[in-house]
């Protein structure tokens, strides 16, 4: 990621937590959460096939609890995110989704407090993104956050999120991010979000398979005569591949290449 991403999703991130970080230390907010039950809101979306879910601690920027199908679909346990910051999660995703959603997230809360208190429970924010599996495989996935807990001033708390496979539906991976407010059942709204971003050369498309699996075992700390050995190469071609990735990635050393490699979703 450049610096002007870099720059851009801090910005969006301090938009995003102005919102947030209105209901602390209210005494409504503490009580809300020690009166909560997650296994009221569960009974609701029993039915929803293939999905696990996320319950999210706005105030706090945490994760407090993951259920659902979540290992079979994704091969992470729910203790790889319980308990974690918000942080804990951009394994899932690459950093350009991760910047379009916190951009989209902005837009959400926007929305949100422009309406009426009474209303915000009924607004929800959905996208869809490409979600990176613990075995680096991917799937077309839909996200579907959702307020479940307020305080009382009607800021919200607790958000639900529910991730469903959508990969028999949607085959392209473009990112969708539309608010749905169903605060009049009569007339639900949909609204769209421009998470639209200005994204540099796909680093993804300027390395082949075999660089990204000698970068793998250089992050895992092995010397070329090392990963020349594991995979059945020459150290000679192993220190082709260093030297074409260092240009290729507008690196100066290993550690920088090992850097994108993380950003970008590929260790």
């Amino acid at each position: 990621m450049e610096i002007k991403q870099y720059k851009e999703l801090l910005t969006y991130w301090h938009q995003f937590t102005y919102f947030t970080n209105r209901v602390i230390g209210k005494k409504s907010t503490i009580l809300a959460k020690t009166t909560f039950d997650l296994d009221e809101h569960l009974k609701l979306y029993h039915c929803i096939d293939n999905f696990f879910y996320v319950l999210a601690d706005s105030v706090n920027h945490t994760i407090v609890k993951v259920g659902g199908g979540v290992e079979s679909l994704t091969g992470y346990q729910p203790s790889d995110f319980e308990g974690k910051g918000y942080y804990s999660t951009i394994k899932a995703y690459s950093i350009w989704e991760l910047l379009k959603i916190t951009k989209g997230g902005v837009k959400y809360f926007e929305y949100l407090f422009s309406r009426p208190a009474e209303d915000r429970k009924y607004i929800k924010a959905n996208y869809t993104f490409d979600f990176k599996t613990k075995d680096g495989k991917r799937f077309q996935c839909m996200s579907q956050s959702i307020p479940i807990l307020f305080n009382d001033d009607m800021e919200p708390i607790y958000f639900l999120n529910i991730f469903t496979d959508i990969s028999l539906l949607k085959k392209d991976k473009n990112v969708l991010h539309y608010i749905i407010d169903s605060s009049d059942i009569q007339n639900i709204k949909r609204i769209d979000i421009n998470v639209a971003i200005s994204l540099p050369i796909n680093d993804d498309e300027l390395i082949s398979k075999a660089e990204k699996r000698v970068l793998r075992l250089i992050a895992d700390g092995l010397s070329s005569k090392q990963i020349a050995s594991e995979l059945f190469l020459s150290q000679h071609t192993i220190n082709t591949h260093r030297r074409n990735m260092l240009e290729k990635l507008k690196c100066t050393s290993s550690s920088e290449m090992i850097k994108k490699g993380i950003l970008n979703g590929w260790l």
